[in-house]
């Protein structure tokens, strides 16, 4: 995916108004740029738990 000059800008200017979560994504990825155990980060490998579709409305009996 190419990144072009006004979409950069437009997510310049959107982690400018949401600032916290910019600085909590920058942490999210330096940490893992940097880590040498990286099979041990939750962000790129969730537990069973996080995986759980919990957004589907259809209950179904198996």
């Amino acid at each position: 995916m190419r990144v072009t000059s006004t979409a950069y800008s437009s997510m310049r200017d959107l982690m400018t108004i949401v600032s916290g979560y910019s600085t909590m994504l920058e942490n999210s990825v330096n940490a893992i740029l940097s880590s040498a155990n990286r099979e041990n980060l939750p962000l790129l490998y969730p537990g069973p738990g996080e995986l759980l579709d919990t957004t589907s409305t259809i209950c179904s009996n198996f």
